[in-house]
């Protein structure tokens, strides 16, 4: 489709299309559902498809998802949250199957090696699981997908009785940038034992950062880097103590007023001492600076220490998700 190849890695994400109509060019927004070299197909907000031939294909972009307005973080719905989640953690592979997102990341964390259902496959769920099941098994990965929950409960029902099994439910939480700040700056004036920490942000992650972050307590495979710096506004956070020994890394990724804070590995030496608090200080700092408004953060629901942490700087639970793994050959 000559320059309008350009889109066909763009399935899945929000674009804006130009093309030609009778007298004159009109603009198009909305969801690429498909691509090929005869035409695009574009979802707009009110689930309106528009299909533009190749002939008539002037100049097409990714956009940032639509956001709206909001007094606080929690008055976002679980489907915008997961839509602003997935770009802040964007596979290396991505295909549409209807309104669910086949997604993969050579293995390196659930997120980017799972489907996201946000609406309805465009076949029947049995069908689709099939053709999931094999998408995955042709990239010699484990089929895997993500279930924000309450919400698709009922697709969450439907797979156990498929024979998929439930892991890893995580905790979705959320908090505005501003009171979160302020309640990070008021926990460490209150701690005088506190590990004296200075913090340098960078657009990838060093040597150093990499080497300290521990994905699940696990050294990170070779396609990690690639997955970490997906995203198009991706801040890396290195925090180290008084001699200049890294202590502590955090991912922050920015879309629109929300930021995504990922990563977050703290040394078992200073454990306690104020400096994931100091992390998360610096975190926020740069995304407010940056004009995120409001945050989210995606904590596995085992993890008590962090949840706590989190909570006592404000963040409250929106949502949960857990996987449905398959697991039978």
């Amino acid at each position: 489709m000559s320059s309008a190849d350009r889109l066909v890695p763009a399935v899945g994400r929000r674009v804006s299309v130009r093309r030609r109509v009778p007298g004159g060019l009109s603009d198009v927004v909305g969801e690429l559902v498909e691509a090929d070299d005869t035409h695009l197909v574009v979802r707009r907000r009110d689930g309106h498809l528009v299909d533009i031939a190749a002939a008539d294909f002037v100049s097409g972009r990714v956009v940032p998802p639509a956001t709206q307005r909001l007094r606080t973080a929690a008055d976002v719905s679980v489907l915008t949250l997961e839509r602003v989640a997935a770009h802040g953690w964007r596979p290396l592979e991505q295909e549409a199957l209807g309104q669910w997102q086949l997604r993969a990341g050579a293995g390196f964390t659930g997120r980017a090696n799972s489907v996201l259902p946000l609406g309805e496959p465009d076949r029947p769920l049995a069908q689709a699981l099939d053709a999931v099941r094999t998408w995955y098994r042709d990239r010699h990965l484990t089929p895997l997908i993500q279930v924000p929950l309450p919400l698709l409960a009922e697709l969450d029902a439907a797979l156990g009785d498929d024979g998929w099994t439930a892991a890893n439910p995580v905790v979705v939480m959320v908090g505005d940038v501003a009171a979160a700040l302020l309640a990070t700056q008021s926990q460490l004036s209150l701690r005088p034992d506190n590990v004296s920490v200075t913090s340098s942000v960078a657009t990838e992650p060093d040597d150093d950062w990499m080497q300290l972050y521990h994905y699940r307590g696990t050294a990170l495979p070779a396609a990690a880097r690639d997955v970490l710096v997906n995203v198009e506004q991706p801040l890396f956070v290195t925090t180290r103590d008084a001699d200049g020994r890294p202590v502590a890394v955090a991912r922050a990724a920015i879309t629109g007023p929300w930021v995504g804070v990922t990563a977050v590995t703290v040394d078992p030496s200073v454990r306690r001492r104020g400096v994931g608090t100091a992390t998360m200080r610096d975190v926020l700092a740069e995304s407010g600076r940056r004009g995120a408004r409001h945050v989210y953060l995606q904590v596995a629901q085992e993890n008590e220490a962090a949840r706590t942490m989190y909570g006592a700087l404000g963040f409250t639970d929106h949502h949960r998700y857990q996987y449905r793994r398959w697991d039978s050959a």
